[in-house]
């Protein structure tokens, strides 16, 4: 069983270090994310455009339901490492313990209203409750992996995104070929490996947090209240056009759409990857108050990602040609706009991690 083990002071970090963790993220998150596009081909191949379609419309429910049900959960560990770092283990339990009883009303409200939810989404029930349970066994996973990645622990964060990533594309093909509703098949590949890890890590938590403390719930939902807004946002923002075409267009159309956006959308990916390690140095500079060196890392982090972005646009067409073949070549005009939103996106995710630190300023004392 993975061991989270007890949190103490944490030790100085050393730059080696930073850049040793910081790099095997940014390696890892690259072959993780790496794998959605090395599998997009396969899937345009295996899949009709609507089974393609309706995914994605699967997929980008299920990105704003993990907002508006776990309410991002995670994102208060920026600052709970240093308020919370002798007994962060019982801080993660007591926090993952209301992500589930926030699942639990969401599962009931959704059953309840089952007629109301699926017209909104276009989503039948039996997929909608494999979406709750997803979200849950994510947040789990996620949590343990920024738990281990703020304490620059790269090893079992790396592996189990690996084993997720590498596990999720084998079974959905496998299940895809083998079982006749593909779409199930579909589904089911991708949130398996996901449900299995994070309840194996779930049990980790039990183990080390002993019980939950509800004292602690108060200062997670005073940071992550406001911060789903501007999430939600976000994600509104980048899944409401494959919605919104699925709605009015049909899933074939979104299907054109999903494969164009998944190709101009590898810029994500590098802002991701680059994040997940830029985070946690950030998060010690600011409790160090070394705002000068933040200032002179940002600017040459900034031409850093500007530099490997733009020529990653102008290879996005043939990336296209490849992911989906001729049929799907008239959605290239498409890329380069979702490419520049995020290049937008990572411009701003610096201020984010400063904002979510700084949560100490906002009446949090």
């Amino acid at each position: 069983m993975l061991v989270i083990g007890k949190m103490s002071t944490p030790p100085k970090v050393t730059n080696a270090k930073v850049i040793k963790s910081g790099a095997w993220y940014i390696a890892a998150n690259l072959v993780v994310k790496g794998m959605t596009l090395i599998s997009t081909p396969i899937f345009t191949r295996l899949l009709t455009k609507e089974e393609f379609g309706n995914f994605s419309n699967w997929m980008s429910w299920t990105h704003i339901a993990i907002i508006v049900i776990t309410m991002k959960m995670e994102s208060t560990l920026i600052s709970a490492k240093f308020d919370y770092n002798s007994r962060l283990n019982q801080y993660n339990l007591s926090v993952l313990g209301l992500t589930a009883g926030l699942t639990a009303f969401w599962t009931l409200l959704i059953n309840l209203f089952s007629s109301f939810f699926v017209d909104l989404t276009g989503v039948r029930l039996a997929y909608m409750n494999m979406m709750l349970m997803y979200c849950f066994f994510h947040a789990v996973v996620t949590f343990y992996q920024i738990t281990e990645r703020f304490f620059y622990r790269y090893k079992r964060s790396v592996a189990i995104s690996l084993f997720i990533a590498i596990s999720s594309t084998i079974l959905s093909v496998l299940l895809v070929i083998n079982m006749q509703n593909r779409l199930t098949a579909r589904i089911l590949g991708g949130i398996l490996p996901v449900i299995a890890m994070g309840a194996i890590l779930f049990l980790d938590f039990i183990k080390n947090g002993k019980k939950i403390d509800t004292a602690v719930w108060p200062y997670a939902l005073k940071i992550c209240i406001p911060y789903v807004p501007h999430l939600l946002s976000l994600m509104v923002l980048s899944s409401v056009d494959r919605i919104m075409i699925t709605r009015i267009c049909g899933a074939a159309d979104n299907a054109m759409y999903s494969v164009a956006y998944t190709c101009g959308h590898m810029v994500t990916l590098l802002l991701v990857s680059m994040n997940s390690a830029f985070a946690p140095w950030i998060g010690d500079k600011l409790n160090e108050k070394q705002y000068t060196q933040i200032r002179r890392v940002s600017k040459y982090y900034i031409l850093l990602f500007c530099g490997i972005a733009i020529p990653m646009m102008l290879l996005a067409p043939e990336i296209l040609l490849f992911m989906g073949g001729k049929r799907y070549l008239g959605a290239m005009y498409v890329m380069v706009p979702v490419s520049l939103g995020c290049v937008c996106q990572f411009l701003y995710t610096l201020f984010v991690n400063v904002e979510q630190f700084e949560k100490k300023t906002i009446g949090m004392a």
